[in-house]
């Protein structure tokens, strides 16, 4: 493996260009997009950007969907010193100003039918925002440039003279990216990343011992999120491989994906891995050329069971945005069900809410030691409060509660925020939906707590049901009755179309928690609490 840390992204672009020439980076929809292509038109965007006066210390953000030129903004803004903020595509109204403002951009690429949600906010925005249109389709209308250069196609940059080189002398206090938190508790909070001292270098360089030059990895993972932009994206880039880029996920659509890129690994969540299990059996299951999985949250009661089914080896790995670097892996080392160990030299405990330890079998938040190390600690931009919170006496503070077993392996156990107290007793609402998901009939459950009769809480589940069935309230309580102790029962089941989610699949439970407990939700009778 050939790294140094002094190098930027979009310096390393380059001599992969240099190096690789016409290989395909990108796969995307029956296309091929050589380094050397991205690279070009990473060259041209950044001297666009120099000649608007965008470098370092000016803020741009991507608001576009999976195709190829993302990335060829994002490495432009990486060679001219911006920060670049990629931004969900899913937001809207004041959730998008509140991010175009928190971060400062001041000039945001995007695509056509997405033009309409930047209107609605405009009027609501701090400074200015210059707008760049790209195609989001091949034989897609760019708008036209307009008279005060507010709004101007992406073709403008594209035929524009290329930087001569990337900047070599950007400052390593600089901030190179805002990766933003899903917000789905609240608004999202910016994670910095800086050219000299970034997390992201920390990951790339983990991602890379599992990628080879002969690699296409495979991701059907929004870009703006951490998992396909750092985590797939930059090992094919360090690693020379090939990325297959897919618009979105689609259950019924994904292995035939995987088969036609001939893809040969790609990461997962957890709640995809049970999504494809509830997907009808094909005969083409197990035929593909995928040798690594590498998989975040698999359900461990089904892991064993998808591996047989899909003819695929699991790596579980877990890892945050805002994790401060700490990254566990289990390789075939662990137990089934198990995320592996804290990698590397790291000091970490699980700890009650007193900030007490607890012992091995019993669930505790993950804090490790930061000490000072600037890739351990966690910044949130424009946000000291929450920063300060994040990291109390040198001790980051994931939010992530886990139980460790004798020998020391982890094992997930759900969000802080998703613990109930029912019946005297925590209850882990990821406790809840694995039991609730392994009914036959039900495609995905959230589990939360809601105000109780007698004091406390009782645990809430609304369900979502397999495409063509239908769920009936009073057979999944009885279904429950042996898979989950008393005081874990589900006192309330609503039966909805779809759950709320956001792009990387992972449901807005406020947004269920607010409409609290709704007239059409089945409430269990005393006797079977």
């Amino acid at each position: 493996m050939r790294f140094r840390p002094d190098r930027t992204l979009g310096e390393e672009l380059a001599i992969k260009a240099e190096r690789y020439h016409s290989k395909p980076y990108i796969q995307f929809e029956g296309q091929s997009f050589s380094y050397e292509l991205i690279n070009d038109q990473a060259a041209r965007i950044a001297g666009f950007m120099e000649s608007k006066g965008f470098g370092e210390d000016k803020v741009i953000g991507i608001l576009m969907p999976n195709v190829p030129t993302y990335l060829s903004i994002f490495f432009a803004t990486q060679r001219v010193g911006a920060t670049v903020v990629p931004i969900n595509t899913s937001l809207k109204d004041d959730g998008l100003a509140y991010i175009i403002n928190n971060a400062g951009i001041t000039q945001i690429y995007t695509v056509p039918s997405l033009l309409a949600e930047l209107d609605r906010v405009r009027d609501r925005l701090d400074q200015p925002l210059q707008t760049v249109v790209a195609k989001e389709f091949k034989d897609e209308t760019l708008p036209e440039a307009s008279s005060d250069s507010m709004l101007i196609p992406l073709t403008t940059a594209l035929n524009h003279k290329p930087q001569a080189a990337p900047r070599k002398n950007i400052n390593p206090k600089s901030v190179s990216m805002l990766m933003y938190t899903s917000g789905t508790t609240g608004y999202p909070k910016g994670v910095v990343y800086r050219y000299g001292t970034s997390q992201a270098k920390m990951t790339r360089i983990l991602a890379h011992m599992l990628i080879a030059e002969d690699d296409i990895y495979y991701t059907c993972l929004p870009l703006f999120h951490a998992n396909a932009l750092i985590v797939t994206n930059l090992s094919v880039l360090y690693a020379g491989a090939t990325l297959a880029l897919s618009r979105k996920f689609s259950a019924s659509k994904f292995w035939q994906e995987i088969r036609d890129s001939r893809a040969t690994a790609f990461n997962t969540l957890g709640t995809m891995i049970a999504i494809l299990m509830k997907q009808p059996e094909h005969p083409l299951d197990g035929t593909h050329h995928v040798r690594r999985v590498v998989s975040a949250a698999c359900p461990a009661a089904i892991w064993e069971a998808f591996e047989k089914r899909f003819n695929v080896n699991l790596i579980e790995s877990f890892g945050a945005v805002d994790g401060g670097g700490i990254v566990t892996m289990n390789v075939g080392n662990a137990p089934v069900g198990s995320i592996g160990k804290p990698l590397g030299k790291v000091k970490w405990r699980l700890v009650d809410e007193h900030g007490n330890d607890v012992p091995a079998g019993q669930p505790g938040e993950l804090i490790h030691f930061a000490g000072g190390n600037a890739t351990r600690e966690v910044d949130y931009y424009n946000n000291e409060k929450a920063s300060a919170e994040k990291t109390r006496g040198g001790w980051v503070h994931s939010g992530d509660l886990m139980w460790r077993d004798e020998k020391n392996f982890l094992y997930f156990a759900g969000r802080n925020s998703d613990s109930m107290r029912c019946g005297g007793e925590n209850v882990s609402a990821l406790e809840v939906e694995s039991a609730v998901n392994r009914f036959s009939s039900v495609l995905e459950s959230a589990a939360f707590g809601v105000p109780s009769e007698l004091a406390e809480e009782d645990v809430m589940v609304v369900v979502q049901p397999r495409e063509g069935d239908t769920v009936n309230p009073e057979a999944l309580a009885d279904f429950l009755k042996d898979k989950l102790p008393k005081h874990a029962q589900p006192r309330y089941i609503r039966i909805v179309n779809a759950l709320p989610k956001t792009e990387t699949h992972r449901v807005i439970k406020h947004l269920l928690k607010s409409e609290g407990i709704t007239s059409d939700a089945w409430k269990a009778p005393e006797r079977s609490r």
